[in-house]
């Protein structure tokens, strides 16, 4: 299995998807416990967690196929199930002794536990968010707390994150027509600043002039504020599921198979960066 058979398969998934009119990740996620494996109970990241969510089932557990037969159970006749990506790093030393780490990545195969017949499976419940929109706001602030050089403008009608200022712009929070919508924006924003030279040194400078960059970026900006949206509690609403938006997104992802795998990779990155700031870790 090479590289780009895992890219392939993994983003053919998203793209069936994206063929039904479902922008993968714009899906309305709220709490609950992120998709982990049932076994060892170590929760997904990155793009698997986007190819799990996806399936819709209401249990967070999946698990192999020999994983279930393992426990006593089967993963029932014709079940459909899902590809995931795994990362592995390989040491090498050369001639000289000179030693290099090669990541190598490939994909296996998982079914969601109410796929299988045989296990006992308890289904936790969702988290005690009694008030969202505090933990939203706790997110935004910790994370500017812990990088001083970041600044939040306010006012205008656009939403924009400038590299060479450190800034997000937003406009007032009356303007949008939700909360989430709100948040939304706002953690896309912060999902960009979290790429400054400072932080995580993404290369912003030139993305805008560039439009394979420009689509990276975005991408992983969209993916990352979806996860902070889920962090926090709230239902993300799809900003434009129109016709035109999805087609440009599915045209993108044709044509580089590594994008969302890659994107949903830094994604993780930038909301771990904003989670470890909230945690008292920035």
């Amino acid at each position: 299995m090479t590289k780009s058979d895992t890219y392939q398969i993994i983003t053919e998934r998203v793209l069936e998807k994206m063929d039904q009119g479902i922008v993968p990740w714009q899906q309305p996620w709220v709490g609950g416990q992120a998709p982990a494996n049932f076994v060892s109970k170590r929760p997904y990241r990155g793009v698997n967690i986007l190819m799990t969510m996806l399936q819709g089932y209401a249990s967070p557990y999946w698990l192999t196929f020999n994983q279930a037969k393992t426990l006593g159970g089967h993963v029932r006749k014709g079940e459909r199930g899902t590809p995931l990506v795994l990362w592995k790093f390989l040491k090498k030393t050369d001639a000289e002794g000179n030693e290099d780490t090669i990541p190598l990545i490939r994909y296996f195969t998982v079914f969601n536990t109410e796929q299988v017949d045989g296990l006992t499976v308890t289904i936790p419940g969702l988290p005690d968010v009694a008030a969202p929109v505090e933990a939203a706001e706790a997110l935004v602030q910790a994370f500017l707390a812990a990088h001083p050089g970041l600044r939040l403008q306010v006012g205008g009608t656009r939403a924009y994150y400038r590299p060479s200022e450190d800034v997000v712009q937003m406009p007032e929070r009356a303007a949008f027509r939700s909360t989430s919508e709100y948040y939304g924006t706002l953690f896309h924003e912060l999902v960009h600043a979290t790429g400054h030279e400072s932080r995580l040194k993404r290369d912003l400078k030139g993305y805008a002039m560039d439009r394979a960059s420009y689509s990276h970026e975005e991408l992983t900006a969209e993916i990352g504020a979806s996860f902070l949206l889920h962090a926090a509690g709230l239902e993300a609403e799809p900003m434009d599921n129109s016709i035109a938006y999805l087609k440009s997104w599915v045209r993108k992802l044709q044509d580089d198979h590594k994008a969302i795998v890659q994107a949903a990779g830094r994604a993780q990155r930038a909301v771990d960066l904003v989670l470890g700031a909230s945690a008292g870790e920035a």
